[in-house]
């Protein structure tokens, strides 16, 4: 199974708390974890780490490696033309090696703790 958490929103919908320099997939809303890292935390019962990409905005690759050291880095890539639904629409149809399936997920929505992928 491969993972593909798409994280390039630019922060507007949740502002004042979000900015474009600070998203809310960036943000601890629900306690001390991101949603980031909470959506890696629920795709990882799927994926392990290795097999998690994570597209997002060139400006938030650092903070995202910052704040997820068990992905490889280069599995954090920036994106900067194409809408989410594209980019998972490419990458479903074109991403290379034979896997029992994929994952498509947004790395912003909040789950209770019951909710499993």
């Amino acid at each position: 199974m491969k993972g593909i958490i798409l994280a390039g929103g630019s922060g507007t919908r949740l502002w004042p708390l979000s900015t474009k320099h600070h998203p809310k997939q960036l943000l601890a809303l629900t306690g001390d974890r991101s949603l980031i890292q909470l959506t890696v935390d629920r795709t990882t019962a799927l994926a392990p780490p290795e097999r998690i990409v994570i597209l997002t905005n060139a400006r938030y690759v650092n903070e995202i490696r910052k704040q997820l050291p068990e992905v490889p880095a280069d599995s954090i890539v920036s994106r900067t033309i194409y809408s989410d639904e594209q980019l998972k629409a490419i990458l479903f149809a074109f991403a290379p090696g034979q896997d029992n399936g994929k994952l498509g997920t947004l790395s912003t929505h909040i789950t209770d703790s019951r909710s499993r992928i």
